[in-house]
């Protein structure tokens, strides 16, 4: 059974230098090209919609739309889903794009939930990533939010920004706590190739920051968040008790889901697929086929219930895992066994979970699963 739907918007104003999600600047004439085949492939799986509970569009930017096409996407939703039954409906937006009528109209089409694109409020910071918002834009959008009753907000938070101090996180995150968001995912900077931060780092013109600073970062972010009440129930997700993000829950939980837009994934009949991450093939596999997908990836479900899992605070469960795969974790995995000597997992007598220095080096234990 499906459960999550995913909506891709790949337009942005402007590309921001660490991303490497299918994204593009494009004309308004591209867009609604787009936006066409998209909805060709939303009414192409209506069949796939009767249990499903969370929307999540996101980007790109989908807040970058005008107000029409923004329009046309919603009310195509509107139209061929059963939004009575949706428990979360999600969409990111850019600070500067959160105006009195986009959050009128995305409330007005059953939107319930906002992710705000914040990375950092700090401008020299801002310019390095490549973003052109202010901590004022930031600070507009959320009482704009508040003053429609839009409140369950997350706010997402880069940092280990390339110049940046453990000082400089902390302020970021004593402003967020002042705005009152119900979620925060904050994650450390990645440096993907075919990007222009790691353009810059190859040509020596920026520094990462180093490891013990990095790891600094982390345990004054952890204890930061635990000071202003929100929970850690996911490596780079925490919340206010109650305000989960149910869709991301639907990945880490290994239920079944659907992508649809350009480089969208989807999860279903113990498969993975991928759709097109080029625009023009992604049109033209709809033209052919209603679906823009290119083709089925690995899926090792048994490997993906521990990755995904144990990014959970609370873990695997070692019942559910025994019950789908016919044996227990440390006989799929044995070598789990030496991280509990180690002290970065825990078992109790109902799961599996890495311990708060186990989070800070989860990649040691990811790493060998693989």
């Amino acid at each position: 059974m499906i459960k999550g739907l995913y909506i891709h918007i790949p337009f942005c104003e402007n590309i921001c230098t660490y991303c490497d999600f299918p994204k593009m600047v494009a004309s308004e004439k591209l867009q609604y090209e787009y936006l066409n085949a998209l909805i060709i492939e939303l009414i192409h799986y209506q069949s796939e919609y009767q249990s499903l509970e969370t929307i999540y569009i996101g980007g790109g930017t989908p807040s970058f739309l005008n107000q029409e096409l923004l329009q046309k996407v919603l009310h195509a939703i509107d139209t061929y889903i059963d939004l009575s039954k949706i428990k979360e409906f999600t969409i990111e937006a850019n600070p500067k794009d959160v105006n009195e009528n986009f959050v009128k109209l995305i409330k007005k089409h059953h939107v319930n939930r906002l992710s705000i694109g914040m990375q950092t409020s700090h401008v020299g910071l801002l310019k390095t990533i490549g973003r052109n918002h202010t901590s004022q834009d930031i600070k507009s959008a959320i009482d704009i939010c508040h003053k429609h009753n839009l409140y369950n907000i997350n706010i997402d938070i880069i940092y280990a920004i390339p110049g940046e101090n453990v000082y400089e996180v902390a302020s970021d995150l004593q402003f967020v706590f002042s705005l009152k968001p119900t979620h925060i995912s904050i994650y450390s900077l990645i440096l993907e190739e075919k990007t222009k931060l790691y353009f810059d780092y190859t040509k020596g013109i920026i520094t990462l920051v180093d490891e013990d600073t990095e790891f600094r970062m982390a345990n004054v972010i952890n204890s930061l968040m635990i000071e202003s009440g929100y929970i850690q129930y996911e490596i780079s997700n925490y919340s206010l008790p109650g305000f989960e993000s149910k869709h991301n829950l639907g990945y880490w939980n290994l239920e079944e889901y659907l992508g649809i837009g350009m480089g969208a994934s989807s999860q279903f009949d113990g498969c993975r697929f991928v759709n097109h991450k080029s625009l023009h093939m992604y049109l033209e596999q709809i033209i052919k086929s209603s679906t823009g997908i290119m083709s089925e990836e690995d899926f090792n479900p048994r490997q993906e219930t521990i990755l995904l899992g144990l990014r959970k605070k609370t873990g695997v469960s070692l019942a559910d895992f025994e019950a789908v795969f016919h044996q227990t974790i440390f006989e799929a995995y044995p070598e789990l066994e030496h991280f509990i000597d180690l002290g970065l997992l825990h078992k109790n007598s109902t799961h599996l979970f890495l311990t708060d220095k186990g989070i800070m080096l989860s990649n040691q234990v990811f790493l060998s699963l693989f």
